[in-house]
């Protein structure tokens, strides 16, 4: 397939910004409706499944899992992890301050990337800052903002939903490192298709072990299938893009999937933005944008 062609690589780069936006979105509904962790299960579950399809429609060579195997489980928790937090940070609000900050987990690898010995160039020190700044922006933006919409404030405040943010970004951080390490040797939709299960896996064992139910109620499947969905469009998206010779253009735009759901919130649950808060997301929306062509 050829990303190019027809339909150029940014408009596969905004419609997989556009899924990646539009399922973490109804994560808010879906987790506070079930729970973060039973949300993130039923949601991994459709997307392994659409992005396994993906694969076997595509006809793609499967390379056989004998080396470098531990990239892919590493990929897997990290995915786990990254979305559970990221839906728990969600499901408490506000999304206009989790969502960027999750967004900066450019940051995050670049800095994987300096304790690895990889010493960055002046304009990444340029991205690090302006990204950064826009971080303290929305934080700050945020600081006297009203309770939830349900007038009760969520455990630990709105300096716990700040900590759940920074640690859903660092882990988005790691399983975007362990995919690409994965990528190398089994190519990245396998790489996907598989750390997504041993994700899936992972998080039904966690629910066994606290001893919560797999089984979703019947109400909640069909915002669970669009959400799983959206996310496996979103990567289908990606792979349509990117394989026609336009890596760097869906990066820039794919990458600015949480300023969809910011918009989201705003637009259809009435969010209060903070004109500093904006300021600061169009701040990190620069900064990440810089990173990616780069």
């Amino acid at each position: 397939m050829s990303g190019e062609g027809i339909v150029p690589p940014v408009i596969w780069g905004c419609a997989a910004a556009l899924g990646w936006g539009g399922a973490d979105f109804i994560a808010r509904f879906t987790g506070r409706a079930v729970g973060p962790g039973r949300a993130l299960f039923g949601a991994l579950l459709v997307g392994a499944f659409i992005l396994s399809l993906l694969y076997w429609v595509l006809g793609l060579p499967w390379v056989p899992i004998h080396t470098a195997w531990w990239w892919l489980v590493a990929g897997g928790v990290g995915v786990a992890a990254l979305t559970f937090l990221l839906y728990w940070g969600i499901t408490r609000g506000p999304i206009s301050v989790v969502c960027p900050i999750v967004g900066a987990y450019p940051i995050f690898i670049l800095i994987f990337l300096i304790a690895a010995g990889r010493w960055p160039d002046p304009g990444d020190w340029t991205g690090i800052a302006v990204v950064m700044m826009g971080v303290l922006l929305v934080a700050l933006g945020a600081r006297n903002r009203e309770t939830e919409d349900n007038g009760a404030e969520p455990p630990g405040g709105l300096k716990a939903t700040i900590i759940i943010a920074f640690a859903a970004s660092i882990c988005y951080a790691l399983a975007v490192i362990a995919l690409q390490e994965a990528a190398f040797v089994y190519g990245e939709l396998q790489s996907v298709a598989l750390s997504r299960w041993v994700a899936v896996a992972l998080t039904a064992l966690l629910l066994f072990i606290g001893r919560r139910p797999l089984a979703l109620p019947r109400r909640i499947w069909p915002l669970i299938a669009l959400q799983g969905i959206l996310d496996g469009g979103a990567y289908l998206a990606l792979v349509q893009g990117e394989s026609g010779g336009g890596q760097a253009v869906v990066a820039v735009t794919s990458s600015s999937f949480w300023a969809v759901t910011v918009l989201l919130a705003r637009f259809i649950l009435h969010e209060e933005v903070q004109v500093l808060q904006w300021c600061g997301i169009a701040l990190i929306l620069f900064g990440v944008g810089a990173f990616s062509v780069l």
